[in-house]
């Protein structure tokens, strides 16, 4: 399988994103990295368990049987000490394999070789400790017999005396179980461990990219439709038709179009982790500066209302998405409307857990396939990609049908 760097220490539980936790007892191991030290130890306790549980089963067909200390000692020894090289010998090899190998180009080659060596070995001592434990049997053959009549003849092959071929039906079954729980289920764990680890690398790295992606095409949407070419040419162009006409106002104009670009351009070069920082205050300013130099070309057809608690005014939120939902005011419910249009910005907080942002205005009215609009959905794109489904957005029509309310709302962090 092709080599992922780990994006965890070996020892360390893993990632919830590669696995599910399993709630059964004994299973914890499941939740570290297959053959690591913490897997391997969790996991022999596991089978130091079940192999108990067996002891004290297989002790309680001895019983009654007058069979002597030293044979139950035998008995205890043989056994147990099959069923941990059975179930815990080949899992503990690879261990060693995978620690030795971690983070190199051969490591899963490495691990499944140390793996399939471990089967192997554990399949030449579990056979031999199978012979002995046969030889017990052989022992108390008569005595067992006695107290469980011609039924203890299917209770071991020990009791047939027919060497070689309790032999092979010995290795028949123990090959069989080292096959499967000895080593081969935690080898397809451990591959299944590594594809998912590759495919969590691949899933990190593209929405790493996509987020940088995003932050890029935010940032570039905002040069070109906020300080783009025809939003100054218009703008020089009210302020030239006005210097004959109104000095005063042209003054003005000017002064309007310098905070704007004063607020609009630091803002671009802001940035800490790849991602632009921004506060409630810097974002109302900037929408607010913005909303003046409009006002400015279009008189008194606009006006303006703000309201931020000074509270909130420090609290962070993501750069413009603000000044996108005013220009949708301006565009769609100012410019389109004969009347005078009042947009107002507002900002609160619900139950102390979340920040909202509100752009009501009172003109044209939503238009149709409003919400489709590229900005909208560069909005949307943008709350998704930094808090998932944490933050919400909202466009619905106002009251009486007049005007158009776009509300964000986002975590208070």
């Amino acid at each position: 399988m092709k080599n992922t760097p780990q994006t965890f220490e070996l020892n360390q539980p893993l990632p919830q994103a590669l696995f599910e936790t399993a709630s059964a007892p004994f299973s914890s191991y499941r939740g570290f990295a297959v053959f690591s030290r913490p897997w391997v130890v969790r996991r022999t306790l596991w089978v130091i368990f079940w192999s108990i549980v067996w002891v004290l089963a297989g002790l309680f067909n001895l019983s009654g049987a007058n069979v002597e200390t030293a044979i139950f000692a035998q008995y205890i020894a043989f056994g147990w000490s099959q069923i941990i090289t059975v179930f815990g010998f080949a899992p503990l090899v690879a261990h060693f394999g995978r620690r030795r190998f971690i983070n190199t180009a051969k490591e899963s080659q490495r691990t499944i070789q140390t793996l399939g060596i471990g089967m192997m070995a554990s399949l030449i001592i579990a056979v031999s400790l199978n012979i002995q434990i046969d030889r017990v049997y052989i022992d108390i053959a008569p005595r067992m017999q006695a107290k469980y009549g011609d039924t203890y003849k299917s209770y071991g092959a020990g009791t047939t005396g027919n060497g070689t071929s309790d032999i092979i039906e010995g290795l028949k079954w123990i090959s069989l179980v080292i096959c499967i729980f000895g080593g081969g289920y935690s080898g397809f764990a451990y591959l299944r461990e590594r594809r998912r680890m590759f495919e969590l690398a691949q899933k990190t790295a593209f929405d790493t990219i996509s987020e940088e992606k995003l932050n890029a095409d935010s940032k570039l949407t905002v040069l070109q439709a906020q300080v783009e070419p025809h939003f100054l040419f218009n703008s020089l162009a009210s302020v030239r038709a006005l210097v004959k006409q109104d000095p005063t106002r042209a003054h003005a104009s000017i002064d309007a179009l310098v905070e704007y670009l004063r607020a609009t351009i630091p803002q671009m070069r802001a940035e800490q982790d790849g991602q632009a920082l921004s506060t409630v205050a810097q974002q109302v300013d900037l929408a607010t500066a913005y909303l003046n130099v409009m006002a400015h070309r279009m008189g008194e057809r606009l006006r303006v209302k703000v309201d931020v608690p000074e509270s909130l005014s420090d609290a962070p939120f993501p750069p413009l998405l603000l000044i996108s939902l005013v220009e949708n005011a301006v565009k769609h419910g100012a410019e389109p409307n004969a009347d005078i249009t009042t947009i107002c910005i507002s900002v609160g907080k619900i139950n102390d857990k979340q920040l909202f942002v509100r752009v009501i205005d009172d003109g044209a009215g939503l238009v149709p396939h409003a919400t489709n609009g590229i900005g909208l959905a560069n909005i949307c794109a943008q709350l998704a990609a930094r808090f998932d489904d944490a933050a919400s957005f909202k466009l619905q029509q106002g009251a009486d049908a007049k005007g158009v309310i776009a509300e964000i709302i986002v975590p208070i962090e």
